[in-house]
């Protein structure tokens, strides 16, 4: 049920109607969150407060006169936050038990988190000056998500051009027949080719670009072989180069194998632990929520 809350995810952790300490246990204590009071017609005062109080704290941190001597910390005082908030809204009961509910849904807040609690009071956060002139909690979430998923730069593109591809295989081709007299592949359709260059954003297309590839590289034309398949390419070059230029290309031949399992595991059944060794070797994870490339590793290294 945790895991169908909508949730955004940031540098500070992940935020989402609801924070739970994990791995989650019978003992475990489950809190929800502002983004969660929101939807809640019993937590509407709750929710008053916590916005009284962000406003507070956002209003301390932008009159903060810094000193040129020394370093001072932005401090809000608990007295002080109390008689402020006392005359926000005369119907408040600030008592110390209050402020300890304030404290907490403080802590689980993306707004405050980075903004340190004691018995006296807190030690504000620069991160603040983010959440000015918010009045409402849809306000607070969006603003949240906003300050949470800032827009993305467009990705580079796959390859720097359409046919960056075809050439790379044009020259392996050339440095090839300069050794063997003939080309290492054989395209018999222009099609497989063009597939390779183009983006993969779902299932059906990685497993179109996967058969591309590998319909290319079983064109392959390896001397002294009569099956002419990687196995037989990755045993040639080992006997044909020294020990350092082997063991780099031994190990591009293996990537190259990898799609090899990754395709005759999803097409057929019962050897799903080849298809999972092909995925591992490439860096996929399992299952596979998003089959476009992104995150730490760019396109073009995918």
């Amino acid at each position: 049920m945790l895991a169908t809350c909508p949730e955004v995810r940031g540098g500070g952790g992940n935020y989402g109607w609801v924070w739970a300490d994990y791995p989650l246990r019978d003992e475990s204590f489950i809190g929800v969150t502002i983004a969660g009071m929101s939807h809640m017609a019993c937590a509407v005062d709750l929710v008053g407060i916590f916005l009284n109080m962000l406003a507070l704290m956002v209003a301390a941190e932008h009159t903060f006169e810094p000193s040129p001597a020394k370093v001072l910390n932005i401090q809000l005082s608990t007295d002080a936050a109390a008689a402020l908030l006392k005359k926000v809204d005369q119907r408040l009961d600030i008592g110390p038990r209050a402020f300890d509910d304030i404290r907490e849904i403080l802590r689980h807040e993306p707004a405050t988190w980075h903004s340190s609690a004691s018995e006296d009071g807190w030690t504000l956060s620069r991160f603040l000056r983010d959440y000015g002139g918010i009045t409402t909690p849809q306000e607070y979430v969006k603003r949240v998500i906003d300050v949470y998923t800032p827009p993305q730069p467009d990705p580079d593109p796959l390859h720097p051009s359409s046919l960056s591809l075809p050439e790379a295989i044009d020259y392996l081709n050339l440095v090839w027949r300069s050794h063997a007299r003939a080309p290492l592949v054989r395209i018999g359709r222009a099609e497989a080719a063009v597939k390779l260059a183009l983006d993969c954003a779902t299932a059906d297309e990685s497993e179109s670009r996967i058969s591309a590839l590998c319909s290319i590289l079983a064109t392959m034309d390896v001397p002294d072989s009569e099956n002419n398949k990687l196995i037989d390419l990755r045993s040639y070059i080992q006997k044909k180069l020294g020990p350092d230029a082997a063991t780099r290309a031994v190990g591009a031949i293996d990537d190259l194998r990898a799609p090899f399992d990754v395709r005759v595991g999803r097409q057929h059944a019962g050897i799903d632990e080849r298809a999972a060794r092909g995925m591992s070797h490439l860096g996929m994870t399992i299952p596979v929520y998003d089959w476009e490339p992104r995150g730490s590793r760019s396109k073009r290294e995918r």
